[in-house]
């Protein structure tokens, strides 16, 4: 016979928070990759001679950025899940400046390819 685990509310808790968490980052993920091929579609055939095209570097950038520490940070869930819903001070840290980065970059990414599109369509 197996030994059973028994979970508390607390541990039960934070695991399904680290999960709800990784399910997060996974949606940024696609997110940030289809709007990187939105963007490359955009660029081949709706704007010949576009506009303000530093915005296409600030966008393709920051998507990129986004996908990296989404990434980072997936990991890391996972290993919290792996360790009974509890991460490690070091690995909450990091975690934690994962979670700041890859947003802020996914906000810049998406602000920029929307002025972008705003800019351009209106030509």
């Amino acid at each position: 016979m197996k030994p059973s685990i028994e979970y508390t509310k607390q541990e039960k808790a934070n695991e399904e928070s680290l999960k709800l968490s990784y399910d997060l980052f996974k949606h940024i993920t696609t997110l940030n990759t289809g709007t990187l091929l939105i963007l490359i579609t955009f660029l081949e055939k709706l704007f010949q001679n576009p506009s303000w095209k530093f915005l296409v570097s600030v966008s393709f950038v920051s998507f990129i950025i986004s996908i990296i520490f989404s990434i980072v940070i997936m990991f890391f869930l996972a290993q919290g899940i792996a360790d009974f819903g509890e991460l490690e001070k070091i690995e909450t840290k990091i975690a934690r400046w994962s979670f700041i980065i890859s947003i802020v970059f996914f906000i810049i990414g998406i602000f920029s390819f929307v002025l972008f599109a705003l800019v351009n369509f209106n030509k």
